[in-house]
């Protein structure tokens, strides 16, 4: 039995436990710490048993605990729970180690089994501007024609139709139309051909013939635009031409240019370059032109789209009809955007003759009756000549003129070198003042292609009315190169 006074501290701890005055530390948590070991439940049983019988005991004396029996099962609970601690404390940080190394080589091993994808490095593309669209819209039509449009659908084509992008132009045998593209090109579909519009944008025009034959006026374009049509595996490049593409009746390519150049192109290979005037045939190649001149597809001003429709039906003998200055075909009913006002119109006989009328077309559009056409008188019944016009307001309309025809001049140069030139320019006034005719002379030979672009400009102006059988008169026109 050891000694009690070397375990006195411990007596006033089982006293204090005995008695509830433990301070701060919780009665259950010390019961909780002596429950941990079999040893300690034993104590604390005793302790248990020694609280219920204290009461009774209070006036014997102390009783005798045999320390020595109690101290070593308590250092050997002491020694496992260090033990416990340290294990927690050195051995549990290891295994999160290795576990997460075994995880690593799990994941390395998953990577290997897999094909490894490479990211090769691409070129960024250039970014490419997207050019405006062309306004597209319809001239004149003739006959019968429709569309079908990029989504497929069938749609009839009049005045009031806007073609677009990846549009086809189809006309019936017989017809004609007459489409504008702002500012670019004036172009005519013949009957029972077939034209997709690929491409209109500015700068950017990309037509294809499959069938028949287009007639073109292109304006001069910049140095990187480009207006070309596909037909038959070929490519007809311009640059501001008048030029027509056609598949003939054996079914070969036929190209031909009245006014500029064209390139003829295969595979980006040039297979011909034609100048005006010539004439170039898949089978045979390049020689001068020989078919008459081409058609002209209608060029009304900007705006034209808000002008009033004229509408001529279908008459018997007339082969074609002439107003404002552009000649269409009668095979069909001809329907037209023309200004308000009164107009000159001709038809075209098919023995050579023409009648005349005039038309009035009213701001909501006006149906054209042929049989107030007249036929033109002979020479011999004609009614003699007005007075000629007066000097001032004749030169004062040539002179506003004279810009268009120094334009036609310097585009006779880009086929030719040339020093000034002086010519003579024969008009015929009708009696309302209309250019019915004009005609160009000079002592040298003039290109046609100036003579040409030259009447067409004479026909456009307006003199004061003569009255009477209308006037002939000629005027002197120079032309001066632009350096």
């Amino acid at each position: 039995m050891a000694e009690p006074s070397a375990h006195e501290p411990k007596l006033r701890a089982l006293a204090a436990y005995r008695e509830g005055k433990l301070g701060r530390v919780p009665r259950a948590a010390v019961e909780r710490h002596l429950a941990a070991c079999a040893v300690c439940r034993e104590a604390l049983a005793g302790l248990r048993r020694f609280a219920a019988l204290a009461p009774a005991a209070r006036a014997a004396a102390t009783p005798e605990i045999d320390w020595a029996r109690m101290e070593l099962p308590l250092q050997r609970a002491a020694v496992q729970l260090r033990r416990a601690r340290r294990w927690r404390r050195a051995v549990l940080p290891a295994l999160a180690v290795a576990a997460a190394c075994l995880l690593v080589v799990l994941a390395s091993r998953e990577r290997e089994s897999r094909p490894v994808v490479v990211a090769v490095p691409r070129a960024v593309p250039a970014v490419r501007e997207v050019a405006p669209l062309l306004s597209l819209r319809i001239a004149a039509i003739v006959g019968q024609a429709h569309a079908i449009d990029a989504a497929g659908r069938r749609v009839p084509v009049n005045l009031d139709t806007r073609p677009g992008e990846r549009w086809t132009l189809h006309t019936e045998p017989g017809s004609e139309l007459h489409l504008v593209l702002e500012g670019t090109a004036a172009v005519l579909l013949a009957g029972d051909s077939q034209l997709e519009l690929g491409r209109a944008r500015e700068g950017a025009v990309e037509l294809a013939l499959a069938r028949g034959r287009v007639v073109n006026v292109v304006r001069k374009l910049g140095a990187s635009a480009r207006y070309t049509i596909a037909a038959l595996g070929y490519e007809v490049a311009v640059r501001g031409t008048h030029f027509s593409v056609e598949h003939d009746r054996q079914g070969l390519l036929a190209v031909q240019v009245d006014e500029g150049s064209v390139a003829v192109l295969r595979d980006g290979a040039l297979v011909a370059e034609l100048v005006a005037p010539q004439h170039w045939l898949q089978a045979s190649g390049v020689a001068p032109s020989t078919g008459g001149a081409l058609a002209r597809p209608r060029e009304p001003l900007q705006g034209f789209e808000a002008w009033p429709a004229l509408s001529v039906p279908v008459w018997a003998r007339v082969v074609s009809w002439e107003i404002d200055g552009t000649r269409i075909g009668a095979a069909g009913e001809l329907t037209m955007r023309v200004p308000g006002g009164d107009h000159d119109l001709t038809a075209l006989l098919a023995d050579g003759r023409t009648m005349r009328a005039s038309v009035h077309v009213d701001p909501i559009g006006t149906r054209f009756d042929p049989r107030a056409l007249r036929m033109t008188e002979a020479p011999g019944d004609r009614a003699p000549e007005a007075a000629p016009p007066d000097a001032g307001v004749a030169a004062a309309v040539i002179r506003a003129g004279l810009p268009d025809l120094q334009r036609c001049y310097q585009r006779s140069l880009r086929n030719q070198a040339s020093g000034a030139l002086s010519a003579r320019l024969q008009l015929r006034i009708d009696p309302r003042g209309r250019v019915r005719e004009a005609k160009v002379s000079a002592s040298a030979e003039l290109p046609p292609i100036l003579t040409d672009c030259i009447r067409s400009v004479a026909t456009r102006w307006s003199f004061p009315a003569p009255g009477g059988a209308g006037i002939t008169f000629e005027a002197p026109i120079r032309f001066q190169p632009r350096h």
